[in-house]
């Protein structure tokens, strides 16, 4: 998967922003560590920066699992990521529900534990009340992600237009799932709809 990844990437212009999911966070930091200079941003909910704690003995019971394997403390993709410093605005989503036993004695969101979560110093970390699935579907994480975007790469976001310029910048969703974005500049308004996969 990484490899299809990579391959993907390598052929986009940039500058991209990269949002990914608990083990596809992982493949996110590798990508940036591939390709620092195309990505201006990462956003990841729910990833085990230090791994997954139960993946170190599932692993075992499930040998043929390549996620488990992966994923487990101390293996080379968790030592590779973890050897990476961001220099660019990295986010992560932390959901604070789900906390069962059965994954960890610590906090955990069902899946992972907030320590693995919450383990590196370069990267923002916004809390958010959902377990590790409910983070994809939640409407809440989905806006916050646009407006980080938007707000530290409106020019990105809204093809240059206005090339960064200080101005105001207004920010709707609408439930159509296109986010209609409004820009005033030096009495100049520009308006742009910006398509919103989920």
């Amino acid at each position: 998967n990484f490899p299809e990844m990579s391959d993907k990437l390598s052929k986009l212009d940039g500058p991209c922003v990269i949002i990914a999911h608990s083990m596809g966070g992982i493949y996110a930091t590798h990508l940036y560590k591939a390709f620092p200079e195309k990505l201006v941003t990462g956003i990841t909910l729910a990833t085990p920066y230090l791994g997954l704690g139960s993946a170190f003995i599932a692993r075992w019971l499930f040998p043929d699992w390549v996620l488990l394997q992966d994923v487990a403390p101390g293996t080379s993709p968790i030592l590779g990521m973890q050897s990476v410093k961001f220099k660019i605005p990295w986010i992560q989503i932390v959901p604070q529900c789900g906390s069962t036993p059965l994954v960890s004695l610590l906090a955990n969101d069902g899946v992972v534990s907030r320590l693995s979560m919450t383990s590196r110093k370069d990267v923002t970390y916004h809390n958010v009340d959902t377990n590790h699935y409910e983070v994809l579907l939640d409407k809440g994480v989905s806006n916050m992600s646009i407006r980080i975007i938007l707000d530290k790469h409106q020019h990105v976001v809204l093809n240059n237009e206005f090339c960064g310029e200080s101005g105001r910048l207004h920010i709707k969703h609408t439930p159509s799932e296109v986010l209609s974005a409004e820009y005033t500049h030096d009495r100049s308004t520009y308006k742009k709809e910006i398509e919103v996969f989920v």
